[in-house]
């Protein structure tokens, strides 16, 4: 018997305007879909959260959370916060700025 795997991805994002959609898109992409994709901005300056926003406006189809910092705590801070949110079985880290090839 297979077992089933649940996944949740956890996306801290900072000034991450640039790259976030293209991290986003990469998890998107994949071959294993994921079970939820947690955001965690993590007190941007940028207009960063209003592009996770939209993109999050425009991809209803997937199970998101997007959780915001009033000010920046650091990664591990912003990850552990997800990690809290999740309720997968699994958890995978991408960072903002990186993206995963589709496999």
């Amino acid at each position: 018997m297979t077992e089933l795997i649940s996944i949740s991805v956890v996306i801290p994002y900072y000034n991450s305007q640039k790259t976030i959609v293209r991290a986003l898109d990469s998890v998107l992409a994949q071959t294993k879909k994921v079970n939820e994709i947690i955001l965690v901005n993590d007190g941007s300056i940028d207009n960063g959260y209003q592009i996770v926003e939209q993109y999050i406006s425009d991809n209803k189809e997937q199970n998101f959370k997007h959780i915001s910092f009033k000010t920046n705590r650091g990664p591990g801070m912003a990850r552990n916060e997800a990690v809290l949110k999740s309720s997968s079985s699994h958890i995978a880290f991408l960072d903002s700025d990186d993206a995963w090839n589709p496999q």
